[in-house]
């Protein structure tokens, strides 16, 4: 939310994005797993799309 005052109004945001799920990747090397399964508690950057206050696209969001 933005422009949040006191009374926890504010101005509401919502996002549409793809989530990574990096543990469904078939590997067979025990580092590679573990590597993605850290990975995996970590959002990656993608493409978004804002649908409010305006719809406006990211082609990479945090």
């Amino acid at each position: 939310m933005k422009s949040i005052n006191w009374n926890g109004g504010g101005e509401r945001e919502i996002f549409l994005s793809i989530d990574y799920d990096l543990t469904k990747i078939p590997v067979n090397v025990w580092i590679l797993k573990q590597i993605f399964n850290v990975l995996n508690y970590y959002h990656l950057p993608a493409p978004a799309f804002r649908f409010t206050p305006s719809l406006k696209f990211y082609l990479i969001k945090f």
